[in-house]
């Protein structure tokens, strides 16, 4: 996939995630913490800050925030500030479903499996299952 496209894939997606987010508060609340760490990932991705994204948004998946679930899935499924691994991705986006299908993760799941073999399939699958919020992120260990 050319940059300007995953860059396009990856805004829209935090543009859907915020979207999301913002929906849940009143006009006149104050932003929740998830919100102000989805908004610092949200502009650190946009200036190319990688690293400064996963910061943000890792501590949010690991306590089981489903928007940010959903974003590491896409930046695993097209390699942007991280290795391209369909697996992991599909990991991300089957926690991101089971925390509540928060945007399009059940779309995008399904997508990314119609090009793995079953079993990385079955691989991801026992990945997620295994997964519990407050646990350090799911990784790949022994991958060829």
């Amino acid at each position: 996939m050319n940059t300007w496209k995953k860059k396009f894939v990856l805004l829209t997606l935090g543009m859907l995630v915020l979207g999301q987010i913002g929906c849940s508060t009143t006009p006149d609340a104050p932003p929740s913490p998830e919100e102000i760490a989805l908004n610092q990932a949200a502009y650190a991705y946009g200036h190319g800050n990688y690293l400064q994204t996963l910061e943000e948004l890792k501590p949010l998946a690991e306590r089981g925030s489903a928007p940010a679930q959903l974003w590491l899935g896409a930046m695993h499924e097209i390699g942007q500030g991280v290795p391209q691994d369909s697996v992991l991705a599909y990991v991300f986006y089957s926690l991101a479903v089971a925390g509540g299908g928060v945007g399009d993760a059940a779309k995008r799941q399904a997508k990314i499996a119609q090009s793995m073999t079953s079993k990385q399939i079955l691989e991801g699958k026992q990945i997620s299952s295994g997964w519990k919020p407050t646990s350090p992120l799911p990784t790949r260990i022994n991958v060829k």
